[in-house]
């Protein structure tokens, strides 16, 4: 290997790592269903963030990554009711027990996540104007917050 690959390789092996380490300790040890949640809320939390830097930038819309982003939160929220098979809390779940008390209400506040996603995808896909995506992105934000509120341990 010359010097010049060396030089480029050996940082991103580095970030690599620092970066496969840090998700790792972000989930704390999680495994089975537990952690596959986690992974599928992590993938959300980030979509949802790429929607809000992309409606609050002052370049051209970029609807396609809107789109694109959308359609991540699509597929895991129609996940979430097979992710929180009964009583799987073990390990470091932020799920509150009450989700499987109040099952039916947990799983329409899923499905509503993924009908919101949805809408906000095909305006996406028709090229809404930004005013139409932030009220929609607001409607996909809302059934979002109403899950944390409700069912996960509420963080610092």
């Amino acid at each position: 290997m010359n010097i010049q690959k060396y030089i480029l390789v050996k940082p991103f092996l580095f970030v690599t790592g620092l970066v496969v380490t840090s998700l790792a300790l972000a989930h704390g040890g999680a495994e089975g269903v537990v952690k596959a949640r986690m992974d599928g809320m992590s993938a959300m939390g980030k979509a949802m963030k790429s929607i809000v830097k992309e409606i609050k930038s002052r370049s051209e819309l970029d609807t396609a990554a809107i789109y694109q982003s959308s359609q991540i939160v699509v597929k895991h929220s129609s996940m979430i009711p097979k992710m929180f098979k009964e009583e799987s809390i073990e390990g470091p779940s932020e799920a509150l027990p009450k989700i499987w008390v109040q099952w039916d209400d947990f799983s329409a506040l899923a499905v509503k996540t993924q009908d919101e996603a949805e809408k906000l995808g095909g305006l996406a896909n028709e090229g809404a104007d930004k005013k139409q995506l932030m009220k929609q992105f607001a409607a996909v934000g809302k059934t979002c917050k109403g899950c944390h509120t409700d069912y996960r341990i509420a963080k610092d």
